[in-house]
Order: C-alpha cells, then sequence, then structure tokens
C-alpha cells in the first residue's frame, strides 16, 4: 500500500472511530434540557419576521400566523403580552416565529419556519436588567410553490402544538 493512501485510510478510520465515541458520550438530552427550561412559563410576547405583505395574497400573513399562535397559545392558559408588557414582567418569556422564504424561478420559494421561546436571564441583583436565551426551538423547511404559501399556517399551527405538548408535561397543574 502507497505512503498517501496508507494515511488517507488511517485518516478516515481515526475520523470514523472519533464520531462513533462522540456519538456515545451524553452530556443530556434536548428533552431533558428543555423539561428544565419549560417549567413556569405561563406568559409571552409573540412576534413575527419574514412575513411580507407580498405573501397576504396567497393566504399567508403575519397577522393570521400571529393568530394561529396566539389563540392556541391562549386555549392552554399561557397569557399573551405585548413586547412592551413583556419587557415590564420578569417571569414573561417571547416567542419568535420566524419565515426565511427565498423565491426561486417559476413560482417556487425555499421555505424555512422557526418557532423559539426564549426566557430572561436577569443580570446581578438588578431585576430590570436581563439577557434572553433560546430555551426551546423548532422549525420546517421545504419548497412551497406561491399557492402552496397559504399551507405554511398549518406547520405553524404544529410547531405551536409541539410547545404546548412540552410545556404541559412540564407544568401538568397549569394545563
Amino acid at each position: 500500500m502507497k505512503p498517501g493512501l496508507r494515511w488517507s485510510c488511517m485518516t478516515a478510520l481515526l475520523a470514523v472511530a472519533l464520531q462513533a465515541n462522540a456519538q456515545d458520550l451524553d452530556f443530556g438530552s434536548d428533552r431533558q434540557t428543555v423539561h428544565l427550561a419549560l417549567k413556569g412559563v405561563r406568559s409571552v410576547a409573540v412576534s413575527t419576521r419574514g412575513f411580507t405583505p407580498e405573501f397576504d395574497r396567497f393566504g399567508l400573513s403575519a397577522a393570521g400566523v400571529r393568530e394561529v399562535v396566539e389563540s392556541r397559545l391562549r386555549a392552554r392558559g399561557i397569557g399573551i403580552l405585548t413586547e412592551e408588557q413583556a419587557l415590564r414582567d420578569p417571569s414573561a418569556a417571547l416567542m419568535d416565529l420566524t419565515l426565511h422564504a427565498n423565491e426561486l424561478d417559476f413560482g417556487m420559494y425555499s421555505c424555512s419556519t422557526s418557532l423559539q421561546l426564549r426566557q430572561k436571564i436577569p443580570l446581578g441583583t438588578n431585576s430590570s436588567s436581563f439577557i434572553t436565551e433560546t430555551v426551546w426551538s423548532r422549525g420546517t423547511s421545504g419548497w412551497k410553490t406561491d399557492m402552496e404559501l397559504r399551507f405554511i399556517n398549518g406547520e405553524v399551527a404544529s410547531l405551536v402544538d409541539q410547545f404546548l405538548l412540552e410545556h404541559a408535561a412540564q407544568n401538568p397543574a397549569t394545563n
């Protein structure tokens, strides 16, 4: 075997062995982290980004998806706040819904939708100063024609339902 080929084979085998060992290491599953992070979430402020007015004619609007999110949260007893109210409430969480849609040829779009929950982490002893950290996140991606953009409403509903299932598991007395 040539030295260069031998080195390539050994490097590949080492990479496979390291990857297998890294997969065996468990520093805590996402489920475990999420379990700790959603406990006590009682109210959220919802923000939407990436929903442009040009999508309205295809049945996809910022107001429509916001209503999908907020109505599902309200139905499960989670309060809805404005962003200004959430800034003043130390226990309020922030829920961000983001759409990335890139128009391709022939009315096709490459789309990704993400729903994230950010919790406040206080800084020092001053209760009015904080940073936020994403503690829960899910998303979808795919291709849509312009006439299929409205189906993103259903994808958003499904993402909210995933959040609510995990929230309910961590807050059984409040749901």
